[in-house]
């Protein structure tokens, strides 16, 4: 991600609340991250493993280097998981941002991100 973009996502996640303050019995998330299908960028798969005291913020670098402004976000998503007392949550994401700083505007980033996440609950 461009640094400036980094700065904003950085600042955004300082003020979102802990995965426990939004569900006291999360244990802890894996979120598995998977790039296979994209025909024109590659990185290898991918874990994650969030705590209860880590910030509920889930936002992943987009695998293509010349995409401008964008990333894949998963915070509502992932949130609306623990906040539902759901334990699994599959599905694939398109990158928000631009293709290159060229095409802004008249051509969307084409990285996909199949993801996993699996909410661990504690038994108390």
């Amino acid at each position: 991600m461009k640094a400036n973009t980094m700065k904003n996502l950085y600042a955004i996640e300082n003020q979102k609340e802990t995965i426990a303050s939004i569900n006291s019995k999360v244990s802890y998330i894996l979120i598995d991250l998977d790039f296979s299908g994209n025909s024109e960028y590659f990185r290898e798969a991918y874990s994650i493993k969030k705590i209860s005291s880590d910030k509920a913020f889930f936002v992943f670098d987009c695998i293509n280097h010349s995409c401008t402004k964008g990333y894949y976000n998963l915070t509502n998503e992932i949130y609306n998981l623990i906040k539902n007392n759901e334990a699994e949550l599959k599905g694939t994401l398109s990158c928000d941002g631009w293709q290159d700083s060229r095409r802004v505007g008249n051509n969307n980033c084409r990285a996909r991100l199949n993801y996993l996440v699996r909410v661990i609950y504690s038994n108390d």
